[in-house]
């Protein structure tokens, strides 16, 4: 026992954990703001979500040309499926190919587009995705969503197991709630909240505890 305790006096404190960096780049401009998301998660969790899906298209891309070449190559016609299955069977498969291949490169190379002026707020998920605009003086009410699947930070794992997610980030816009930055943990969602508030927020509709 006084060996333990003299070796655990001995022992060197620990290194501080340092705070975590924020992943969005924001640019104030004075009449506008410009946020970028990148859409990959945090770290490794993130590479192994791309690394996996892209191993699995490969492997999607070679089995189809394998069961597509062994079926229409066949020398026996007798042996080959009716002509509408094979169509049905190629198309399927071409547009789970096409699905799969934006998926990866929206993973590795997507991000969501915010801009932020005394007019307008507009959202924008790259390389696809359809430009969103709203009108600034409609806004309200923006905030941070601190439910259960918006506070996961793992929105790629809640995609997979088909449940809902759509962002951590909220304002509702008349009889509506737009929902937006997928790909942030709450911590940095308050963080751009405040940015934008700070900003912006006079040029918003009042929040009805304002």
């Amino acid at each position: 026992m006084t060996t333990y305790k003299k070796a655990y006096k001995e022992e060197q404190p620990m290194a501080f954990v340092e705070p975590a960096k924020g992943r969005a780049k924001i640019v104030d401009l004075g009449n506008e703001m410009q946020i970028e998301i990148p859409l990959r998660p945090r770290g490794t969790v993130g590479w192994f979500y791309w690394i996996f899906l892209l191993v699995f298209l490969l492997a999607w891309v070679f089995l189809g040309f394998v069961i597509l070449g062994a079926v229409f190559v066949s020398p026996q016609e007798k042996d080959k499926p009716p002509i509408l299955f094979m169509l049905g069977f190629s198309l399927m498969w071409l547009i789970a190919s096409v699905f799969l291949g934006s998926w990866c490169l929206q993973l590795f190379l997507g991000r969501e587009e915010i801009l932020v002026t005394p007019q307008e707020l507009r959202i924008r998920r790259r390389p696809f995705g359809k430009q969103l605009r709203y009108r600034l003086p409609e806004v309200k009410n923006l905030r941070v969503l601190e439910d259960l699947l918006a506070a996961s930070g793992d929105w790629l794992f809640l995609w997979w197991m088909w449940l809902p997610y759509q962002g951590v980030l909220a304002f509702d816009y008349g009889a509506s709630t737009v929902r937006f930055g997928v790909a942030l943990d709450p911590a940095e969602a308050r963080q751009i909240v405040a940015a934008i508030r700070k900003r912006f927020g006079q040029y918003m509709k009042a929040d009805e505890t304002d």
